[in-house]
C-alpha cells in the first residue's frame, strides 16, 4: 500500500487509475494476509496467545466453583495470561500499523477481528440465560440493553442476567472475561491517532510511545491511588513496551530492541515497584513468541480468542451442576473450545474475509 507518510499522491508518471487500482490489490493482499493469520502465523505468538486463553480458563474455573485459587510466584494464571495478551497485541499491531501506513484500514481490521465474536458472545450469553433465568420477564426488559452494551463495549459493560445461576458463587453473571476489551480497544485508537498526529514517521511514534511510558512511570510513582486497580495503567505500559519493541527492532534491528527494552524495565524498576516487571515481562514474551516452535505445535487455527470470551458463560454453566473441580474443568475445557473453534471458522474469519470482498467491489 502506498506510503501516505512519504507521498500524499501519485507520480506524474503514473495514470490514476493504474495507482488507485495498485493500491487496492495492495489491500486486498494485506486482508487476505490477515486471514491467513487466523491458521498460521511465523514464531509461536498463536501458541502464547493460546495459552494465555488457558491460562486465564484455569484461573476462573477455581473462582466460578468457589474454590480458592494456587497462584504461581504470588501471581495468577489469568493476570499472567492477560500481561502475554496485551504484550504480543502491542507487539503485532504495532507492526501491521507501521506496514499499512493507515490508521483507519488499523482500526477497521481491529474491529473486524474483535466484534463479529463479541456479538456472537452476546447472543449466546442471551441463548444460554433464557435457558437458565428464573427471572421471568424481568430478564428479557434487560435483554435489550445487554446485547447492545456487551456488543459495543465502550458505552459500559453489562456482566449479568436477572435470574441466571443464582446458586453459583458468581451468580447472575455471564461474561466476566470483557473488562479488559476496554482498555485494549482504547489503546488501539490512542496508538492509531498518535500515528497519524506524527505522520506514520517510526522515530516520532517511539518518542510519542516513550513519552508516555514516562508519564504512566511517573503516575504509579506519586499517585495515592491503589495501584493494584490500576489495570488500563498497567496493560498500557505491557502495550508500549511490546510496540516500542516493535518499532526499534524494525529500524534498528532486534539487539537495540532488547537494550532499550531492558532500559526501560530497568527504569520501571527504580521508580515504582509496582510495575518493576512489567517491561521485562512485556520483552520476555515477545522473544519467547520469535521462537519457531515444532510443526505439530503450531495451532492451525487461531481459537485464542474463542477460548476467551466463551469459556466464562461455558464454566458457569457447568458450575450450576455442582460437579467438582476437575469433571467440571474437562468440560469446560471440550466444550469451550468446540465454541472457539465454530468462532474462528464460522463468525471471524467470514468476517474478514468480507471486509476484504468489500474492497475488491470498490476496485470493480
Amino acid at each position: 500500500m502506498l506510503n501516505h507518510g512519504q507521498s500524499g499522491r501519485p507520480g506524474r508518471c503514473v495514470p490514476v487509475r493504474d495507482w488507485f487500482e495498485g493500491m487496492t490489490s495492495q489491500a486486498l493482499e494485506n486482508d487476505a494476509l490477515i486471514v491467513r493469520t487466523m491458521r498460521v502465523r511465523v514464531g509461536s505468538f498463536d501458541l502464547l496467545r493460546l495459552a494465555a486463553a488457558l491460562m486465564v480458563l484455569w484461573s476462573h474455573q477455581f473462582a466460578l466453583l468457589g474454590v480458592p485459587e494456587t497462584f504461581v510466584y504470588g501471581a495468577s494464571p489469568s493476570a499472567v495470561g492477560v500481561y502475554i495478551f496485551f504484550a504480543i497485541s502491542g507487539y503485532l499491531n504495532a507492526q501491521s500499523l507501521l506496514k499499512g501506513q493507515s490508521s483507519w484500514r488499523f482500526l477497521v481490521r481491529r474491529a473486524c477481528r474483535i466484534y463479529p465474536a463479541l456479538v456472537g458472545l452476546a447472543v449466546f450469553c442471551v441463548l444460554v440465560g433464557a435457558s437458565f433465568t428464573a427471572a421471568g420477564s424481568e430478564f428479557w426488559e434487560r435483554v435489550p440493553d445487554f446485547l447492545f452494551r456487551n456488543s459495543t463495549i465502550l458505552f459500559g459493560i453489562r456482566y449479568t442476567l436477572p435470574g441466571v445461576f443464582e446458586t453459583n458463587p458468581f451468580p447472575s453473571a455471564m461474561n466476566g472475561s470483557l473488562w479488559t476489551l476496554p482498555s485494549e480497544i482504547k489503546l488501539y485508537i490512542y496508538l492509531a491517532i498518535i500515528a497519524v498526529a506524527v505522520r506514520y514517521r517510526p522515530r516520532f511514534l517511539l518518542v510519542a510511545l516513550l513519552a508516555a511510558f514516562l508519564g504512566f512511570l511517573v503516575w504509579f510513582h506519586v499517585t495515592s491511588t491503589t495501584v493494584e486497580t490500576a489495570y488500563f495503567q498497567k496493560f498500557a505500559i505491557v502495550f508500549i513496551s511490546g510496540a516500542a519493541l516493535a518499532i526499534i527492532e524494525r529500524h534498528r534491528g532486534l539487539r537495540i530492541a532488547i537494550i532499550v527494552l531492558f532500559g526501560l524495565a530497568i527504569l520501571a524498576a527504580i521508580s515504582t515497584s509496582a510495575v518493576a516487571l512489567l517491561p521485562a515481562f512485556a520483552l520476555a514474551t515477545i522473544l519467547v513468541g520469535k521462537i519457531e516452535p515444532p510443526v505439530w505445535l503450531h495451532p492451525q487455527l487461531d481459537i485464542s480468542y474463542g477460548i476467551y470470551l466463551f469459556a466464562f458463560p461455558v464454566q458457569q454453566v457447568i458450575a450450576s451442576y455442582g460437579l467438582l473441580f476437575w469433571p467440571s474443568l474437562a468440560l469446560s475445557l471440550t466444550i469451550t473450545t468446540g465454541l472457539a473453534i465454530s468462532s474462528a471458522i464460522l463468525i471471524e474469519q467470514p468476517a474478514l474475509k468480507w471486509r476484504a470482498s468489500k474492497i475488491a467491489l470498490a476496485r470493480s
